[in-house]
């Protein structure tokens, strides 16, 4: 896995959202999730993975800030529990139950889940305000150019395509026009 980009948005309850951008390395987007959270967390951190046509699932394993009482030997015994998932388990066994067979004899505690959502938070109003951060020169440079100005979002693919008088809407303040992609 080489040559690419991995990009993780974090959205923790009650916090500014992160996102990070890291080389692609490893052979596997588990070891690339893995060296972004080395790099960025300074956390150990572990994954992993499995997908079949109609789903897709994992295990995410992390040290825990210093707090809880020493155990130096923690970590190993977890991380050697774990390594013994099966992909098959992890696309079958709900999380309760796969927990409890990796880690029966460990002191578990389950939170309430939290569904997964691809939701993308790109909008005409940030393509609005990237405009605008950019500057009148630098966006009418591209609208004489091209003859309109595009914005391709790297994480779903919607392209927004505002015109001249989109662009000078946006760059006088007002609100980007109403609709969408094209």
């Amino acid at each position: 896995m080489r040559g690419g980009l991995v990009a993780l948005t974090l959205e923790p309850e009650g916090m500014a959202r992160h996102q990070g951008v890291v080389p692609a390395e490893g052979a596997s987007l588990a070891e690339a999730l893995e060296r972004y959270f080395a790099r960025s967390e300074q956390l150990p951190t572990r994954f992993w993975l499995a997908a079949d046509a109609e789903s897709a699932a994992g295990l995410m394993l992390q040290a825990m800030p210093k707090g809880e009482p020493p155990d130096p030997d923690r970590w190993r015994r977890v991380e050697a529990l774990a390594a013994t998932v099966r992909g098959d388990e992890l696309l079958r066994l709900d999380a309760g139950a796969l927990l409890r067979r990796l880690f029966h004899e460990e002191p578990l505690r389950l939170f309430d889940p939290t569904p997964v959502a691809f939701r993308c938070g790109c909008s005409r109003e940030r393509v609005a305000e990237l405009m605008r951060g950019l500057g009148r020169a630098e966006v009418e440079g591209v609208l004489a150019a091209e003859g309109e100005v595009v914005a391709e979002c790297a994480f779903c693919g919607r392209r927004h395509r505002l015109d001249a008088v989109d662009v000078e809407a946006v760059l006088s303040g007002a609100a980007p026009p109403p609709g969408g992609a094209h």
